[in-house]
């Protein structure tokens, strides 16, 4: 095991699944508690046992109730009682979403520590089915009670992993179209991605189609049908399109229904079916993001935020730009704190930068009342975060000078709008 630790993790109602990076084998490395389990899938459930008030996850839950059905409180839905963000009751005590998903969260962690006790986490990338502000933000908190700060963890979407994960496979994966086709427990539906390489970085869009025709309890009561649907379906989201690269996920999958059919589409193209994939897409950004290096790619939904957020400041006469929100960050991750020493100086320059357009505009902060004439230096605190996708918040106080300069307590507000 490498001694800095980089892993991806996979949260999903029904499965998790755990990786970490190899540094000699140069990708990711799926993870189980069990060693005979092919797809290394972790069922994502939380239990109690009431005698010894101990927490158990995944199949330890289904052994315990076998010695003692008594014993065991299950938290019923348990992603899903945890994103409704309400307290859960289990044995007469009260808990908050995010304890209850920390302690999930550090028995999960402690199958890393089956392979290297001492191990210790460098950078980890999660990745759920279940995107969103509230989820992230209970995330955050489940991650603060173990000591793992934003500084070493992110929260990505299911199309964010799905993207990573094909653009560090070999360039003829991508060269045209990547198709997608997940069954999940709901019903089936595509994701055709598109990725234009002669942009830096490149740009990535996604184009989702759903399918109510095949559900998981169609292929389980007529599985020949099912498969006959999938081909059908699977014809017209390729049709017209340039593919290079088909990949088939989700529980549905884990059968063998379609493999015929796959086999069909896989003429002239790459056909793939496996649980692995977002997992091991988070995996490759732990290692991007533990390196501080530019990501390959830029993608945008409806949840990222389409400029780049700037103070515009002057060192020894050469103007230089100190980035406070960077393009396609989720709007409800999008938060940045920087101090500044000024002297002599009556405003603020903030600059916002549309990605797609290029455009630029500026915008000012009057510092009115502040103490800082030739002479006099003030440390600034700038704050920034999101109020929604369009609506940036930004925040700067005088924090004066140590005991030289004191402060004025002053606070100066900026509300940025894009409509």
């Amino acid at each position: 095991m490498d001694e800095r630790l980089l892993a991806g993790v996979d949260l999903c109602a029904d499965y998790t699944q755990i990786a970490y990076y190899s540094m000699r084998k140069a990708g990711p490395i799926a993870l189980s508690r069990d060693a005979d389990d092919g797809e290394r899938l972790i069922p994502t459930r939380l239990a109690l046992r009431k005698a010894k008030h101990e927490w158990i996850i995944g199949d330890d839950i289904l052994s315990a109730i076998e010695e003692d059905e008594s014993d065991v409180e299950e938290v019923p839905d348990f992603l899903k009682a945890i994103v409704a963000n309400e307290e859960i009751t289990v044995d007469g005590e009260k808990y908050e979403s995010s304890h209850l998903l920390q302690i999930y969260l550090r028995r999960l962690l402690n199958v890393l520590r089956t392979f290297d006790k001492y191990v210790e986490i460098g950078y980890i990338v999660f990745t759920s089915d279940i995107a969103g502000e509230t989820f992230s933000t209970i995330l955050r908190d489940a991650l603060h009670r173990i000591k793992i700060e934003k500084d070493r963890y992110s929260f990505v979407s299911h199309e964010e992993a799905f993207i990573s994960y094909v653009i560090h496979e070999k360039r003829d994966i991508w060269q045209n179209d990547v198709i997608k086709f997940e069954l999940d427990d709901k019903a089936l539906h595509s994701e055709r991605l598109t990725i234009i390489n002669n942009l830096t970085p490149m740009a990535a869009a996604i184009e989702r189609r759903d399918f109510s025709d095949i559900t998981v309890e169609m292929i389980e009561a007529d599985r020949e049908k099912a498969a006959g649907s999938f081909l059908t379906l699977a014809s017209l989201c390729i049709d017209k399109h340039d593919i290079s690269t088909i990949f088939a996920v989700g529980r549905g999958f884990l059968t063998d229904f379609a493999d015929r059919k796959l086999a069909d589409l896989s003429t002239g193209r790459h056909v793939f079916r496996g649980q692995n994939l977002y997992v091991s897409g988070a995996c490759e950004l732990a290692l991007l993001r533990s390196r501080n290096e530019d990501e390959k790619y830029i993608y945008f939904d409806e949840d990222r935020v389409r400029s780049g957020i700037s103070i515009l400041t002057y060192v020894d006469g050469k103007e230089r730009e100190a980035v406070l929100i960077h393009p396609a960050t989720l709007w409800y991750e999008a938060s940045s704190e920087l101090d500044l020493i000024v002297s002599d100086v009556e405003e603020l320059t903030i600059q916002i930068k549309d990605f797609i357009t290029k455009k630029t505009e500026r915008r000012f902060i009057s510092l009115t009342g502040l103490e800082n004439d030739e002479g006099n230096f003030v440390r600034l605190r700038v704050e920034a975060s999101f109020k929604d996708r369009n609506t940036c918040e930004i925040t700067v106080k005088d924090m004066g000078f140590g005991t030289f300069v004191p402060t004025t307590n002053r606070i100066y507000e900026l509300t940025l709008c894009k409509k």
